[in-house]
């Protein structure tokens, strides 16, 4: 033990019959993706105690999951999520397989019909005419 005069800063050690510290392992809290874990050594002479940190392992990213399929006039939708925790990490937009939008296969049908009336007017018309 070493003792230090406050005053003059004379100092002295002095031995004694103390054992070292015998530290053993009595908790442990294992890391996740967003906590620290930790370690904890207690001695088993005076219970002096401290922990070792064990840092959190951050998010593995796995791979992309389709969610929602998509189909003809709808998207659909995919996610990442993390291989360890299972938390959503992002997602995103799977665009629709129809190559023309909505809209314009409404535009097309409703000209396509319009065209086919015609045609049958038109045929109806001449036959009347005969």
């Amino acid at each position: 033990m070493t003792y230090t005069c406050s005053v003059c800063g004379d100092a002295y050690t002095e031995e004694s019959d103390f054992v070292d510290h015998d530290y053993k392992e009595v908790e442990t809290k294992d890391a996740t993706c967003t906590e620290d874990g930790y370690t904890k050594y207690e001695c088993t002479v005076c219970g002096d105690s401290y922990e070792d940190v064990i840092k959190a392992t951050g998010h593995d990213n796995g791979e992309w999951t389709v969610t929602k399929e998509a189909s003809f006039f709808e998207k659909g939708e995919k996610e990442l999520k993390c291989t360890l925790c299972g938390e959503v990490l992002d997602t995103e937009e799977i665009a629709s397989t129809c190559p023309i939008p909505l809209a314009g296969v409404v535009i097309i049908v409703i000209v396509a019909c319009g065209a086919i009336a015609v045609v049958i007017y038109m045929v109806h018309k001449k036959h009347k005419m005969k």
